[in-house]
C-alpha cells in the first residue's frame, strides 16, 4: 500500500500474534451459532411439515412469493425497461 501511495512511508504495520487465534474463535462461534439457530427452526417442528417447508423454498419477506418469481419478475422488468 505504500508503494502506491496510498499510506505514508512513515506508517509502520506490527501485526498482533493474539489477532489471529481471536479472529479463529469469532469465526468458530459465529458460524457454530448460525448452524444451530438456523436448525433450531426445523427441529421446533414436526418431520412432516419440516419437509414441506423445506421443499417449498424461501419467500421474499415483502412480497410472500418464492425468492425466484421475485428475481424473474425484477428481471423481466429491467429487460422490458431497456
Amino acid at each position: 500500500m505504500k508503494e502506491h501511495g496510498l499510506l505514508p512511508r512513515e506508517v509502520v504495520f506490527h501485526p498482533a500474534w493474539l489477532a489471529l487465534p481471536v479472529r479463529l474463535g469469532v469465526a468458530v462461534v459465529t458460524s457454530t451459532l448460525a448452524a444451530l439457530l438456523s436448525s433450531l427452526r426445523f427441529s421446533l417442528l414436526r418431520p412432516a411439515r419440516a419437509l414441506a417447508e423445506a421443499a417449498a423454498g424461501r419467500r421474499h419477506p415483502a412480497t410472500g412469493l418464492p425468492v425466484r418469481a421475485v428475481m424473474r419478475r425484477r428481471a423481466i422488468t429491467v429487460v422490458g425497461a431497456a
